[in-house]
């Protein structure tokens, strides 16, 4: 009998528990989740979806279709305590296929709904450093930070002066030729930055070239770089104090690729800057010193420490000349050529 009363009185306490968990768990999960409630929402509130052993059941996220990237479904604020703010955080899953982003997972962030693992546009982008001055021909990196952090990260390089500096498709800045350029970094969202570029050569550079180096110098992407000593490659025609000459003929002898013997069209770009625009340092490296080596006649030399004489490419002007001190002439036409030997200078675009 006794045995009797107590299993009475257990199924009676674990009625009244059901009863009261019955009552309180409604409440509880609708203080966590809190959706068509009438309490307000709690921010940032944990659901916890484990068993008494830790087993994670993992959430099942509601279906939805969401019909417009700027608003929340109605049903989620039928309350009229229930903003559209109070629901940030909410994350669903949308049905809706036509939606700019498809179907998938969808947070919403206080204003609009964000597809879950989906790049956003950028916002804002910086570059550093935002100013690069160069004094000799090298390169330098440019960085650009793209906000936020989760936004398409790829990014466009220009130079609005490729005669000056130029720049990679991976941000990588090289000095051409004196002058100043802007360095643009352009997002897919359209949001940009510049970096100020200062190129001051006050000198040439050295580079090898065939089995010798020598001094060049680049003045822009469109008059090229160039030789700015008599080449010493090949096998020359004449040799006379130490200097090679080239019959006409044999002129690409000098030039190894991918440098070549320049066209009359390249000789007239360089003789209008160096006669107009160049710097006296500039100037120097054709009007002096070991530039000025003349030509042979025969085995005569004829103009050596008075003048640079040196062959071009085309036919129909042969060469061009410099005076002592002087700007340049030509490229102009030269009568027997074969019986003249020059010097020559190469260039590369």
């Amino acid at each position: 009998m006794k045995r009797m009363k107590m299993k009475q009185r257990t199924k009676r306490t674990w009625a009244a528990c059901l009863a009261v968990l019955w009552l309180v768990l409604p409440a509880m999960l609708q203080a966590q989740v809190h959706i068509g409630g009438t309490e307000s929402a709690v921010k940032g509130a944990l659901l916890d979806l484990t068993t008494p052993e830790g087993s994670n059941l993992g959430l099942l996220p509601l279906n939805v279709s969401i019909e417009d990237i700027n608003e929340i479904p109605d049903a989620f604020t039928n309350k009229a305590s229930i903003t559209a703010g109070d629901l940030q955080g909410l994350i669903v899953y949308n049905t809706n296929v036509d939606l700019t982003n498809g179907a998938g997972l969808y947070v919403w962030d206080g204003a609009k709904w964000n597809k879950v693992g989906a790049a956003v546009p950028a916002t804002g982008v910086s570059v550093s450093p935002t100013t690069l001055n160069f004094t000799s021909k090298t390169t330098s990196p440019l960085t650009a930070t793209v906000e936020p952090i989760t936004a398409v990260q790829t990014v466009t390089w220009d130079s609005n002066n490729t005669d000056v500096a130029t720049v990679s498709a991976d941000g990588v800045v090289t000095a051409v030729s004196n002058g100043n350029a802007t360095i643009t970094v352009t997002t897919e969202s359209g949001k940009t930055a510049t970096c100020a570029v200062t190129v001051s050569i006050t000198g040439p550079d050295t580079e090898n070239i065939g089995g010798n180096t020598y001094a060049t110098y680049c003045y822009g992407a469109t008059i090229g770089c160039w030789m700015v000593q008599n080449s010493k490659e090949g096998t020359a025609s004449m040799t006379y104090s130490n200097v090679k000459y080239f019959a006409w003929s044999a002129r690409n002898r000098a030039c190894p690729a991918p440098w070549a013997v320049p066209t009359t069209a390249q000789w007239t770009l360089l003789k209008n800057y160096l006669n107009t625009n160049a710097t006296a340092a500039e100037k120097a490296m054709w009007n002096s010193g070991a530039a000025l080596r003349g030509y042979l006649y025969g085995s005569s030399p004829r103009d050596f420490g008075d003048y640079g004489e040196w062959w071009s490419a085309s036919a129909a002007n042969k060469f061009v000349m410099v005076s002592k001190g002087g700007g340049m002439s030509g490229p102009s036409d030269m009568v027997g050529s074969e019986t003249y030997y020059c010097p020559v200078r190469c260039i590369k675009m």
